[in-house]
């Protein structure tokens, strides 16, 4: 990844573009955070220890949802920070969740 500084009359501006080859690691590294934090809410849910497809689409889904709000809401902007994983964490429970009430409530 190559960042570019320019300066402008009001502000600095800070521009990054990725490497050719950069876009698949990236993209392997967000499924590999996801499932990682849907797995960690699966198991603060007493869903299971062993990671599956519902724990990596919630982890993806409650990592983008609940980590872009938390940093938004706490200022942080896009960067990683630790209220970002937080939100990532929280957002994944409640998706998860929400998918085994649904599950339950249609096997009923």
């Amino acid at each position: 990844m190559r960042s570019a500084y320019r300066r402008d009359a009001d502000a600095t501006v800070c521009t990054f573009s990725l490497d050719e080859g950069t876009h698949e690691m990236l993209i392997l590294a967000i499924i590999v955070f996801g499932m990682a934090i849907g797995w960690v809410a699966q198991l603060i849910l007493g869903q299971g220890t062993r990671p599956n497809g519902r724990s990596l689409f919630a982890g993806l889904v409650g990592s983008f949802v609940g980590g872009l709000v938390i940093s938004l809401v706490s200022g942080d902007g896009l960067n990683l920070r630790p209220s970002g994983i937080v939100g990532s964490l929280l957002g994944a429970v409640i998706v998860l969740a929400i998918m085994g009430a649904v599950t339950k409530r249609t096997a009923s």
